[in-house]
């Protein structure tokens, strides 16, 4: 597995951008604890992103 996002990571470094797929996050809501669930304010935004884009970011870091 490792070699796939070595691979990856090059090939985005040598194009000077990422992939469509690396630049993609989806965003979904999850409950606050045992709050009402009818209350936007009761709900917590995640971010979802690409694992060889996370995986480049920490090695940077």
């Amino acid at each position: 597995m490792g070699a796939f996002v070595v691979k990856s990571l090059n090939n985005s470094f040598r194009k000077g951008e990422l992939s469509s797929t690396q630049k993609e996050g989806v965003i979904i809501c999850i409950p606050k604890g045992d709050k009402a669930k009818d209350l936007i304010k009761n709900w917590r935004p995640i971010s979802l992103l690409n694992v060889v884009y996370k995986i480049g970011s920490t090695c940077i870091a």
